[in-house]
């Protein structure tokens, strides 16, 4: 394990916090919006948004890269395949939140959606990307190359 390995893992797990902060953030605007008896369309539209324009093109650049590798590594071969069903979990529910009809129904679609994925990334940091870091034939700092340039998220 190198220190661009090590760099890399812990740039994977900031990256993770920014996103599961944000979703917090979102949820967050949209169930105050409720509780407080306002509008809460704009709050879901800019939900609906930020996972569509950033949660969902991580995942699905995730799943070509680091999943695609750690498939193949037949200890993690089972939670690869558990993590791609929550990604399409995932998918499904911010489909779900597109089409309520109330502000109360959009929190819970919210809040549900929040804990599927802090309990995702959660999954990701602690099951799936320490092996990784260990295992002296993945180049983990490639794989964090491959992965910004599918979502920008290098900007």
């Amino acid at each position: 394990m190198t220190n661009t390995e090590t760099e890399a893992f812990e740039a994977m797990l900031t990256h993770h916090r920014a996103l599961e902060e944000n979703v917090r953030i979102l949820v967050a605007a949209l169930t105050s919006a409720v509780a407080a008896g306002n509008p809460s369309e704009v709050a879901t539209a800019e939900l609906a948004a930020y996972l569509a324009d950033e949660v969902l093109p991580h995942a699905l650049a995730e799943e070509q890269t680091i999943y695609r590798v750690a498939g193949t590594r037949t200890r993690l071969a089972e939670t690869v395949t558990e993590m791609i069903g929550e990604h399409r979990s995932i998918a499904l529910a911010i489909e779900q939140l597109t089409n309520v009809s109330t502000g109360s129904e959009a929190a819970r679609q919210a809040e549900s959606i929040a804990a599927l994925f802090a309990a995702h990334v959660a999954k990701e940091n602690d099951l799936l990307l320490p092996p990784l870091l260990a295992d002296d034939q993945v180049d983990l700092a490639q794989l964090l190359v491959q992965m910004q340039r599918l979502t920008e998220w290098s900007r």
